[in-house]
């Protein structure tokens, strides 16, 4: 049986799309009818923040937006108190009572699934944690996950932690959403370090026999200015042996960028056309990259 096709979405610097990228990413792939999971190992927790709110808005659909996001915030409370987030894989002595769901899998909609972050996954950062790199792998092949999607998508912090550390272990492929500016660029050349040192040159990992493969950067929040062209020159000048980076590119647009916008929410808005047209294209880029990537890793 095919296991999924895991995904790290990462930079070391925030506020650059990551998490938009990552829950619109899912959200296309789960309409194109793919059996997609989002795991949430940011302890800002977004992602979820952004999946539970859409769930509410699916589940109570007569509602304001207030009620909306006051049952959201009622659907974590429940799901935090019963231990059903991600802290229980990195530090199960959180929950209160045992969980009748092992697996952490909560269902969005059809073809979308979520295992919910947790702002209390901060505390997990401190002290040794050498013994928990491959927990988060551990915990997909114990409760059967890599044989029932076809991709797992994990939006990731911007910082290195074991948070971080765990999430690349266990994906085959990471992807890095950037601006087009200095600071950004900068997270990208520390996370290529990160990988190199902690990751791919450790001779345990090595001996896995695993492949972590970076799919490029996608440039995200893109303006018009005549600046933002020689910036984008810039960095791909920085990288161009290393790394390659997607023709399509996401447009800035201020309410997108500050809500976690899902954007098949505003399809059909004119407004939003462009921005919702720009994911799309960069999904079916995506995709091919996946399939051509896999079928390379098969034939070798």
């Amino acid at each position: 049986m095919e296991t999924a096709s895991i995904i790290s979405v990462i930079n070391m610097k925030g506020g650059v799309g990551k998490t938009t990228v990552s829950i619109n990413l899912a959200n296309i792939l789960s309409i194109q009818k793919k059996n997609t999971l989002v795991i949430d190992t940011d302890p800002q927790f977004n992602a979820t923040q952004s999946l539970l709110l859409h769930k509410a808005s699916l589940d109570n659909q007569s509602t304001s937006k207030v009620e909306k996001e006051k049952l959201s915030a009622e659907y974590y409370t429940e799901l935090s108190r019963q231990g059903k987030t991600i802290m229980q894989v990195y530090d199960p002595t959180f929950s209160t009572e045992p969980s009748d769901n092992p697996s952490l899998v909560l269902n969005i909609k059809d073809n979308l699934d979520l295992i919910p972050g947790d702002l209390r996954l901060a505390s997990t950062v401190a002290g040794d944690t050498s013994n928990k790199v491959a927990i988060l792998e551990d915990h997909l092949e114990r409760n059967g996950l890599l044989n029932h999607y076809d991709y797992i998508i994990i939006d990731c912090p911007p910082t290195w932690t074991i948070l971080t550390h765990s999430s690349l272990y266990a994906s085959n492929f990471y992807l890095i959403p950037s601006k087009i500016d200095l600071y950004s660029s900068l997270g990208i050349q520390l996370l290529e370090e990160q990988i190199s040192s902690k990751i791919t040159s450790d001779s345990q990992y090595r001996k896995t026999g695993k492949s972590l493969i970076n799919l490029g950067v996608l440039f995200t929040m893109v303006n018009n200015k005549s600046t933002t062209h020689q910036r984008k020159h810039d960095i791909k000048e920085t990288f161009k042996d290393a790394l390659s980076f997607f023709d399509v590119e996401i447009p800035f647009f201020p309410s997108a960028a500050t809500n976690y916008l899902l954007y098949e929410e505003k399809r059909g808005h004119e407004n939003y056309t462009s921005l919702i047209n720009s994911m799309d294209k960069f999904v079916i880029d995506f995709e091919s990259l996946i399939n051509q990537m896999e079928d390379e890793n098969n034939e070798g």
